[in-house]
């Protein structure tokens, strides 16, 4: 993956997430983060690519935009000019894409993990972060109701160590993505005016539905 962060003019709406490409070719993705106030934003953009070769699991590395520019030329449209975006950013990061399998044990005596440290999972439907404060949440409940400090850590691994290993699994299998992807092979690629003339509402609605299960983001989870 390849990130930056640029500025310039809103697209859309303004406050749009723009994901486009399929995973099992490539994907571009560009959201706002900050609004600037003199008419302009500030765009962060993510490219992936997927590759045979192994790089090292650095977080900080610089990218070269020729490594990947030439897979997104064509991507300009009538709203967004990614290619351009892309090469105006400041600088650019290039992130391995790496998680691990799920663990055994997360507490240690008087000591607990959450977040990235518990589990590391592909980035997909923000659940790194998203995860990790239901994690912090859960932690806090655990101790206040637990009658001791361990017994409150050991209450929410139980809790939360299995939700979310079923998620690491997910994202490298079914992970949100799929609509695009299912999109993607029904059209061959091929550009469209009406996604309901590809596939059904419904059948995207399930897709999702089976995710949100998941992560715990389905109406009723959210509810309880």
């Amino acid at each position: 993956m390849w990130l930056g962060v640029t500025r310039g003019e809103p697209f859309l709406t303004g406050a749009s997430i723009a994901r486009i490409g399929a995973l099992k070719r490539r994907t571009a993705m560009a959201y706002p983060i900050r609004n600037h106030g003199d008419g302009t934003q500030a765009h962060n953009w993510v490219a992936e690519l997927t590759s045979a070769e192994m790089t090292p699991n650095e977080w900080n590395a610089a990218g070269r935009l020729e490594d990947f520019i030439g897979e997104y030329e064509g991507w300009r449209f009538d709203w967004l000019d990614l290619p351009d975006l892309i090469r105006r950013t400041q600088f650019v990061l290039e992130y391995p894409m790496v998680d691990r399998n799920p663990v055994e044990r997360w507490t240690f005596g008087r000591t607990t993990l959450l977040g990235d440290a518990a589990h590391p999972m592909y980035p997909r439907g923000g659940n790194g972060a998203a995860q990790a404060i239901l994690d912090g949440d859960a932690l806090a409940c655990a101790l206040r109701d637990a009658s001791d400090p361990i017994a409150g850590m050991q209450a929410y691994e139980a809790d939360r160590r299995p939700r979310t290993a079923r998620i690491v699994l997910a994202n490298r299998s079914t992970p949100p993505d799929t609509i695009v992807d299912r999109v993607e092979e029904l059209t061959g690629g091929e550009r469209f005016d009406d996604v309901d003339m590809v596939i059904a509402r419904d059948t995207l609605a399930a897709i999702s539905e089976r995710y949100k299960q998941v992560t715990g983001g389905d109406i009723q989870s959210v509810n309880r």
